[in-house]
């Protein structure tokens, strides 16, 4: 085994997975290895386990907490890894099972989830065997790509107020969020460091040198604003997000001709009860080609509104169709959400390897240099962030956000 993995991913803990996934089957070998290179989870560790038995072989990918303090800590206290296991293993399945019950017919969105023999760990299947893949983080979505994230968006949303309308608690019970007052301290500090450096770095870029002082002034109230994004839902078309809604959260397949077959989503550790703007918000500013943003929005929405009145019709909850007017106001009254990711986390997804953030290590590194570290120091400097984030700026001073 390699040393990077666990010592708790032994043959004990693959014998006891096998139990769980095919009763009655006897584990043969064993391997495992890591999958995702540093930076690319920042608040998981994730490894590939292949098994074999004397009845099948199995690939499957399980999610472990952080190694880092402060994420870890953070991860346990707010019970993130036990809200997603339950997702996959109770929310999903149910918003499923509603829809096929009234006559749907669709893939799954998201990837098979089994019971992991320890605690804190998420285990699904693998979905690279499959042929599916994730896109460069670095590269951001043209219209195709856009365009079908933007449906199966809507089918998750509309699945979610389908399961809502027969049982809200086990929808509305997912309302904590990264930013909520009773995380306000401790988020305050990071916040206000990012922001700070990031002010800095562009007022050197020319022709944005304003938005230096924008950026400090926009930091004195940021995080009552930020946690009214979530806060404040009324009178919102309110629906299960997925929270981090982005190009590293969807793996796509393709067929031979490069054709876009299918889309499953993963990483629902921020899923929450909140405006769909939120999602589609998150999506359009981290992930998507400026040009098609700009041109093709009211096409985009449109795919993401057809497939949503589908999905609605389906489940008898049609009245809830929002109109594609009240979405784009929702999305002009959200739109602080874009601040919050062009500003602090869009830095992080954008970078190369040399440029990454390691937010799983970021308590111990402050521990080590003596006090609160940035954790995007290196990414805000980085070329893809310097070409996109100019013009979400501009869009954030048009809209009275800067």
């Amino acid at each position: 085994m390699a040393s990077s993995v666990p010592e708790w991913i032994d043959r004990d803990f693959c014998e006891r997975l096998v139990e769980r996934i095919q009763e009655g089957s006897e584990l043969i070998s064993w391997v495992a290895e890591p999958l995702a290179v540093s930076g690319d989870n920042y608040s998981s560790i994730l490894y590939r386990v292949s098994l074999r038995t004397s009845t099948n072989t199995f690939s499957l990918v399980v999610k472990s907490l952080p190694q880092g303090s402060m994420m870890r800590e953070y991860m346990l206290s707010d019970g993130i890894f036990s809200k997603e296991v339950e997702l996959y293993q109770k929310v999903f399945p149910a918003m499923y099972s509603f829809y096929v019950d009234h006559g749907g017919n669709i893939s799954y969105f998201c990837p098979q989830s089994y019971p992991s023999p320890i605690s804190d760990t998420v285990v699904l299947q693998d979905l690279q065997p499959l042929g599916y893949t994730l896109r460069s983080r670095q590269e951001q979505f043209n219209m195709d790509h856009s365009a079908f994230a933007m449906k199966t968006l809507a089918l998750f949303h509309g699945l979610s107020v389908g399961l809502h309308s027969r049982n809200s608690k086990l929808v509305e019970c997912y309302k904590e969020n990264i930013y909520t007052t009773r995380k306000k301290e401790v988020m305050r500090d990071y916040t206000n460091l990012m922001l700070m450096d990031l002010a800095s770095e562009v007022e050197t870029w020319i022709g944005f040198e304003r938005f230096g002082n924008k950026i400090r002034d926009y930091s004195k109230t940021v995080l009552d604003t930020w946690i009214n994004i979530y806060e404040q839902v009324d009178g919102f078309f309110l629906v299960l997000n997925h929270g981090d809604f982005w190009t590293s959260n969807m793996l796509f397949r393709y067929s031979d001709s490069g054709k876009i077959e299918d889309l499953k989503l993963i990483d629902f550790q921020y899923s929450k009860y909140a405006p769909a703007v939120l999602d589609i918000l998150y999506l359009l500013y981290s992930s998507v080609q400026e040009s098609v943003r700009k041109e093709c929005i009211d096409e985009l929405l449109g795919e993401y509104l057809a497939v949503l009145r589908e999905t609605l019709d389906i489940v008898g909850c049609s009245e809830r169709l929002p109109s594609l007017k009240r979405l784009k106001k929702e999305m002009r009254d959200k739109m602080d959400l874009v601040a919050m990711v062009a500003l602090t986390i869009l830095p992080a997804m954008v970078a190369n390897e040399e440029e990454m953030a390691n937010f799983g290590t970021l308590a111990d590194e402050a521990s080590s240099l003596g006090g609160v570290q940035n954790p995007i120091q290196k990414s805000i400097k980085g070329n893809r962030f310097r070409q996109i984030l100019p013009s979400i700026l501009i869009d954030l001073e048009r809209d009275g956000i800067l």
